[in-house]
């Protein structure tokens, strides 16, 4: 599992996983000065995790139509 996939899975987990999200976002940020891989994607379109938390809803519901 790529580190994008595992923070889908939080992202899909729901608000509960915010903080999760968010604390990897700055212990990667910290330690490394760069974003984790995983959550660069939502870096490029500079999203909260409650936008990224929609977008994830979102993008489930046109995959299903």
């Amino acid at each position: 599992m790529t580190a994008f996939q595992k923070v889908q899975v939080k992202v899909e987990e729901g608000p509960e996983m915010f903080p999760y999200i968010e604390r990897e976002w700055h212990r990667s940020l910290s330690q490394t000065g760069m974003i984790p891989e995983g959550l660069a994607r939502f870096a490029e379109c500079q999203c909260s995790p409650d936008e990224m938390y929609r977008l994830a809803q979102l993008s489930e519901v046109l995959q299903m139509s």
